[in-house]
């Protein structure tokens, strides 16, 4: 988590909320629609189950509002997502954050697991492509049934992950992997899905990953990391993170790497207003600039990221 005991020339300089010299305008306005957020449970008889969501509608929907999905990490409290999905849905986005029932504790740790073992029991739980073909799962009963119920347009879908999410949206917009029941590459594209962001992904040995998953991305993809982004899991480190990015081809590819960021900095736990506000205004920019081409509005830019964090944030373009 963010380290708060630093030098105070430190406290001087990082990321702050406010003031004058920090204006993260320049990235992206967050509108101002009303937003009425509720619980949904959407039915899968192919499962027997209903998926749970947790839903942020602008009000009143029209013909611009488009479909995010968001998926979040490993057993994540449904809220860690607000931030990101309020700012957007403020902004005529209807915003779907959906609960992976094959990656909660409630499920994984039914035997009796706790504490520790119930974790590790979680990070086991990763490894199991059934799981991955879950997630996928929940997202592709989200992106059929929700844009009828919601009343928006059904063909261009913006999808947003972190962590564990951001492998489970990443597969839609062209990473692939290596299933390893059959040791086949699988890819899980999807034309529906226009604009992917992915907080904290995951570079290779993990998840069937390896160096030739990012080599046929073929829409825009927006990868958020930080140096200090890390987890206990096998191989990670904040460099670890940053392996897709450098193998994928150019074309709407980019990264913004947060000098004191870590693994929750892209979620609800993150207590520094100012990178909260980094994140939530780079990811609306990079939605409206994908999903919304032709509209007026501020550019996600190399220069508007150095401003919006007094240069402690970096924005790379493929």
């Amino acid at each position: 988590m963010f380290r708060w005991i630093r030098p105070l020339a430190f406290l001087v300089a990082a990321l702050p909320a406010c003031g004058s010299r920090y204006d993260c305008s320049l990235l992206a306005t967050p509108g101002a629609s009303p937003v009425l957020v509720k619980e949904l449970q959407v039915p899968d008889s192919a499962r027997n189950f209903a998926v749970r969501v947790r839903a942020f509608i602008p009000e009143p929907v029209n013909a611009e509002t488009r479909l995010i999905v968001l998926s979040p990490g490993l057993d994540a409290d449904l809220a860690d997502a607000d931030p990101v999905a309020r700012t957007l849905a403020a902004s005529n986005y209807a915003v779907a954050v959906v609960e992976h029932r094959a990656s909660t504790s409630a499920r994984v740790c039914a035997g009796g697991q706790k504490g520790a073992d119930c974790w590790r029991a979680l990070e086991e739980s990763e490894t199991h492509a059934e799981n991955w073909d879950d997630r996928f799962s929940d997202i592709l009963l989200l992106m059929d049934e929700l844009p009828a119920q919601v009343g928006v347009d059904a063909a261009h879908i913006g999808l947003v992950g972190h962590s564990f999410g951001a492998f489970t949206t990443m597969a839609f917009g062209g990473t692939t992997y290596v299933d390893p029941r059959t040791q086949e590459r699988r890819d899980r594209r999807d034309a529906r899905v226009v604009s992917v962001v992915a907080m904290s992904p995951q570079g290779p040995r993990w998840f069937g990953l390896d160096d030739q998953s990012w080599d046929h991305i073929d829409r825009p993809l927006f990868l958020m990391t930080g140096d200090h982004d890390g987890t206990t899991m096998i191989d990670d480190s904040p460099e670890w993170r940053r392996v897709p990015f450098a193998h994928m081809r150019g074309g709407d590819k980019l990264m913004l790497r947060i000098e004191d960021g870590n693994h929750m900095s892209f979620t609800a736990r993150e207590k520094h207003r100012g990178i909260s506000e980094l994140v939530q205004r780079a990811a609306l920019a990079f939605i409206d600039g994908t999903m919304r081409k032709g509209d007026t509005g501020a550019s996600l830019t190399a220069e508007a990221v150095k401003t919006c964090s007094h240069g402690h944030a970096s924005l790379e373009r493929r």
